[in-house]
């Protein structure tokens, strides 16, 4: 295998062959950390090895992750049926053209490409399935833009009392932020993005949180300063990844125990709040630290919620489609 090593060290271009796989066992092409060029175009590469950027020892696969000085990758004119999703940490990347494949499957991933100045994904069928793709399809950079928002969307300082319908079809979303708006209540619809990390909805008018917040699992940072919340549900306890939860200038007299099951919080900002005793003690001597200890004693002796009935919230939920 030393001599794939030299063929693609001597060659940049592995055109019109018929490459098939590209992990080859000693790994000799995805580990050359110096590679900026690779062509690849009208092979039979079915898969580009998910991971593409790092060795997984456990599996034994190499991944082009390890090509972190690429810029440019053309796999034009091959079998490929998708993207992995790793393709986003090819940071130096300024040219992709993935064009004439089978792909069915675009990643949001590829919206972490910023540099990206060249981006083919014509004649593939997920170019056609999707209107909103095909119009981008000479538009390199609005087709990075419109990964990059199916990620991250913001929404702050709209001057929204409700959350627009269309939100919900965002399932890949990880960062969403209302802040500086005029909602009341925490909008239902974002119980549906399951892949959703950063919830901001700091400086609105939240009176309540209800419930269903038990369904944002996969929340770590929820951000609800400024608001007029007097109190957050015991199911804010079944949060199991928060880190972060800021509460700063609310109306909040005390905590639920269950939140001291939360064992992954980190984090807990409650200034500006008017904390009664016990809690407004624990605060006053030990800050948030003193809090977390104190949350954490008190849910040692409350068992935790079992699980949360999601049927009429999804009901709800159907009731708004138009």
């Amino acid at each position: 295998m030393g001599l794939i090593r030299e063929l693609f060290d001597s060659v940049p271009s592995g055109v019109n062959n018929r490459i098939c796989d590209l992990v080859v066992p000693d790994g000799s092409l995805l580990l050359n950390t110096n590679l900026e060029v690779l062509h690849l175009q009208r092979n039979d590469i079915m898969d580009l090895p998910d991971g593409f950027t790092e060795y997984d020892p456990d599996a034994g696969d190499y991944c082009v992750d390890t090509m972190l000085s690429l810029q440019e990758l053309r796999v034009d004119g091959n079998r490929l049926l998708a993207v992995p999703k790793s393709i986003g940490k090819l940071s130096t990347l300024r040219s992709l053209d993935l064009s004439c494949n089978r792909i069915q499957y675009l990643p949001v991933e590829l919206g972490d490409l910023g540099g990206l100045q060249r981006l083919k994904l014509d004649r593939n069928p997920a170019m056609y399935a999707d209107p909103r793709l095909s119009a981008l399809e000479s538009d390199p950079r609005g087709l990075v833009q419109h990964f990059r928002f199916e990620k991250v969307q913001d929404l702050s300082n709209q001057g929204l009392t409700e959350v627009p319908l269309w939100l919900a079809s965002k399932i890949h979303l990880q960062v969403l932020r209302l802040s500086h708006n005029k909602l009341s209540v925490l909008p239902s619809e974002i119980h549906v993005l399951r892949q959703l990390r950063e919830l901001h909805l700091d400086h609105n008018r939240l009176f309540m949180m209800e419930a269903w917040v038990a369904t944002l699992t996969t929340v770590t940072d929820l951000a609800l300063d400024h608001n007029n919340l007097v109190a957050i549900p015991r199911e804010t306890g079944m949060m199991g990844n928060l880190t972060r939860l800021s509460l700063e200038s609310n109306r909040i007299t005390t905590l639920p125990p269950e939140l001291g099951h939360v064992t992954s919080l980190k984090e807990l900002i409650l200034d500006g709040n008017p904390l009664r005793p016990p809690l407004s003690d624990a605060f006053e001597e030990e800050g948030m630290e003193g809090v977390l200890e104190f949350l954490k004693d008190a849910a040692s002796r409350t068992p935790p919620i079992a699980r949360f009935d999601t049927s009429e919230l999804l009901r709800a939920s159907f009731n708004k489609v138009p």
